[in-house]
């Protein structure tokens, strides 16, 4: 499933998968510490060089900026108006990174790499 959104859009741009994506680590959602949900172009690029997002702040409080739907298992980034995002009529990918209990690293979930989110010159200039 792919997504088209404006650059200073605000909007929820969901993930979802078929079933919980943290099963073949053994985990579940109670497991998860923190959660980065970020665009990129490829995998090469720096993980905040488009837009990037964390569940949690640095003092672990709950930003709002990542929405966990366990029943649906669905991760979405909560894209603010303030978020700038280039135009990019080839797409970004979305990456997530799953930081749960027992592990020193961020899980990366294996997302369809079909699903991009389209960035058009928003139409509407007031």
């Amino acid at each position: 499933m792919s997504i088209t959104i404006y650059p200073s859009e605000p909007c929820i741009v969901p993930v979802k998968f078929d079933s919980n994506p943290l099963s073949p680590y053994s985990k579940e959602y109670s497991d998860i510490e923190n959660v980065l949900i970020c665009l990129k172009d490829d995998p090469s690029q720096p993980d905040d060089s488009i837009l990037i997002k964390y569940y949690k702040d640095e003092a672990g409080s709950i930003t709002g900026d990542i929405l966990i739907d366990e029943q649906e298992n669905t991760f979405s980034i909560v894209k603010g108006e303030d978020d700038q995002v280039p135009v990019s009529l080839g797409g970004f990918r979305v990456f997530i990174g799953v930081k749960v209990s027992g592990f020193s690293k961020f899980l990366w979930l294996r997302v369809d790499k079909d699903q991009k989110i389209y960035v058009e010159e928003d139409g509407i200039k007031s």
